[in-house]
């Protein structure tokens, strides 16, 4: 039976969040999960052949961003332009290469191609209109600025900016910041 080589992802600060899976199709045509711990023993393909070795963890760094919410104007009825700053606070340049705001009810029209390389400690300006219409008062919770970027070693992040959007008495949209995480590309889904 053969298997993979197995991959392990650790992100700073948590357990293991990826883990190889068996290539064999034994069960019933499903490939199996197969879990994994540092050092212990896994068989590994080598050249298409099985061999036994030990599994290592890679340890993989997020980029280190911070976002703020830089303007949010009217720009036709239901609809807002929203400008983001995205600081790099890590010490190597980051490459944008797209964004998008899928949430339902705080939504931007597809994914925006971004270019442009963001230096340590400057910002890049990401902007989108979002259509959005709502009753004052309404929150609308966990809705999200995705980037996707490279760091410079060419690991692929996606930032999550995950927003709160009051809409005020007179029904303007407020997106207020509330978290930002990083997944790397390749650690449980897939770009669509």
């Amino acid at each position: 039976m053969a298997s993979r080589l197995c991959t392990l992802v650790v992100h700073a600060g948590q357990q293991v969040v990826h883990a190889g899976q068996r290539a064999s199709r034994g069960n019933r045509g499903r490939p199996q999960q197969v879990g994994f711990a540092p050092g212990r023993r896994v068989a590994a393909a080598a050249g298409g052949r099985a061999r036994a070795g030990v599994c290592s963890i890679a340890a993989v760094q997020p980029p280190r961003v911070s976002a703020e919410v830089a303007s949010c104007q009217p720009a036709a009825p239901g609809s807002w332009q929203v400008a983001w700053l995205l600081r790099n606070q890590g010490a190597t340049t980051l490459r944008l290469e797209s964004a998008w705001i899928p949430h339902g009810r705080f939504r931007g029209a597809g994914r925006l191609p971004l270019s442009g390389e963001v230096a340590p400690g400057t910002a890049a300006h990401i902007e989108a209109r979002v259509a959005a219409a709502e009753a004052p008062g309404t929150i609308v919770e966990n809705a999200f600025l995705i980037v996707r970027l490279l760091q410079q070693d060419g690991q692929a992040w996606r930032v999550f900016i995950r927003m709160r959007v009051l809409f005020d008495a007179q029904a303007a949209a407020q997106p207020i910041i509330e978290d930002i995480t990083a997944q790397a590309v390749g650690a449980g889904y897939h770009d669509a």
